[in-house]
């Protein structure tokens, strides 16, 4: 029996039939199965392939389909098996019983067949663009436009306005086809290239140019110099460049682009340069150490416009006391604070006066070294000594002065008017007897007959007593 061979990668079908033993009719193939082996192997290929027993409906026919792909174990160059392990004719057991060999890229007609530059798939492929093209040939109708074509007769008598296969006032002539002596691109271009540089020397003049570049001409020569240059003086320049560029990039041989790119990276790379560094004293460097850390504010229900809890790593309570918190992002970006407390374990961090709001969550912050101690210590003394007084000699002072003011209000003649003298001179004249006393005294006749009273001077005003003996007894 002639053994079939086939290229890996196909779908194999093979159809077999089961016979009863005491007639020779197809019977029904009970409970049956099959495997595939390969070479003189006795592990069975599991997968890829499928039995179907009376198939399309036919008592006794069955078909079994094997896909040959190297996933699913099959290999160029083996032969394979399929055999029954299962399976009953008749009641009577079938199993070992041989349904079909083949073999895979063993042959070299399949092997040829499979390659893909000139086997099958690449004949199909040919075959496909020749059927096309002749499709498009019976498109055109050749045949007919071939029998159209005027004779060597016609051109040379010259008849084919005659015969009507030219017609100047209507026809224009889109392609002319090759004749004898027809001087064609391709025979101007082969005789302007192939054409010898020495007829060519004229000043002024493209020959004279490419002269120039041939071996001996005058580029040629200076090309020769440059070439000798090379080897001495110029890479020497080159090494000197790259020496140079090697000491503004540095070892790592950063790249510096062109036009804006270069602010960029150039930008980038002086503010992101870690402070570390840069720690020598009297430099702008040291002045990145003000920054003590930096951090974001994570979610708490204690946040407030005075109180955070951050992302700082920092166990030791009080650790940030007495230094600044600066916001760099969100609402409260720009706004610091005077830390007044530092807690380690939950790293929440609080100060006095509050922000304009509480920093929303991932807000950014930085801790910065200039102290508040001195300051807040100073303010807090002034504090401490303003209400030491307040509590003491101003108070008394004050209570003194409420005492005096209440004292003369009692004791200032019933004519004031709203705790101030009354200026009104008809006030004044009801009173006869001031009347009187004030008469005599304009007139100097009286002086000596007025009551001797004593005054007392109160915040730069003259007050009369009440005229007895101790006119400031309050009696």
């Amino acid at each position: 029996m002639s053994v079939p061979d086939y290229p890996v990668g196909v779908t194999l079908d093979f159809k077999f039939t089961t016979r009863q033993f005491s007639t020779g009719a197809p019977f029904a193939f009970d409970s049956g199965a099959v495997e595939v082996y390969e070479d003189n192997d006795i592990t069975q290929i599991t997968v890829g392939d499928t039995l179907t027993l009376e198939f399309d409906g036919v008592t006794g026919l069955h078909n079994i389909r094997i896909v040959a792909t190297g996933g699913n174990g099959f290999e160029a160059g083996k032969s394979y098996s399929v055999v029954v392990s299962a399976g009953t004719v008749d009641s009577v057991s079938v199993v070992g019983e041989v349904i079909q060999q083949f073999t895979l890229d063993r042959s070299a007609a399949a092997v040829d067949l499979a390659n893909g530059t000139d086997g099958l798939g690449a004949l199909k492929a040919e075959t496909a663009l020749i059927v096309a093209d002749t499709n498009e040939l019976q498109t055109d109708d050749i045949p007919t436009l071939i029998a159209d074509v005027p004779t060597v007769a016609e051109f040379d008598a010259r008849t084919l306005v005659a015969a009507s296969y030219f017609d100047p006032a209507a026809d224009t002539v889109a392609t002319v086809t090759t004749v004898t002596n027809q001087i064609t691109a391709a025979t101007m271009a082969d005789a302007i290239w192939d054409e010898t540089l020495a007829g060519h020397v004229t000043a002024d003049t493209a020959g004279l140019l490419l002269n120039d570049w041939q071996d001996g001409g005058r580029l040629d020569l200076i090309l020769d110099i440059i070439a000798v240059d090379t080897t001495t003086d110029i890479p020497a320049l080159i090494a000197t460049a790259q020496a140079d560029l090697d000491t503004i990039t540095g070892a790592a041989g950063a790249i510096v682009d062109s036009g804006a790119a270069t602010v960029t990276v150039l930008s980038d790379a002086i503010w992101d340069e870690a402070t570390s560094g840069h720690v020598t004293a009297g430099t702008f460097g040291a002045l990145g150490l003000m920054v003590v850390a930096e951090g974001t504010v994570e979610t708490s229900g204690s946040n407030s416009s005075t109180q955070i809890q951050t992302s700082l790593a920092e166990a030791t309570n009080d650790h940030y006391h007495d230094m600044s918190i600066l916001i760099t992002s969100g609402a409260e970006a720009g706004q610091a604070r005077p830390i007044l407390d530092y807690v380690g374990v939950t790293g929440v961090i609080s100060w006095t006066k509050a922000m304009t709001g509480t920093p929303a969550d991932s807000v950014t912050f930085m801790i910065l070294s200039n102290h508040q101690a001195p300051l807040l210590a100073a303010t807090q003394t002034s504090i401490d000594a303003i209400e030491t007084d307040t509590g003491t000699t101003l108070q008394t002072e004050l209570d003194g002065i409420q005492a005096d003011t209440e004292d003369i209000q009692t004791r200032l003649p019933a004519s004031l008017v709203g705790g101030l003298m009354d200026s009104n001179v008809g006030a004044i004249s009801a009173d006869t007897v001031a009347a009187d006393n004030l008469e005599l005294f304009i007139e100097g006749t009286a002086l000596g007959t007025l009551p001797q009273v004593d005054t007392q001077q109160i915040n730069a005003a003259n007050v009369v007593g009440d005229g007895n003996a101790t006119p400031w007894d309050g009696a």
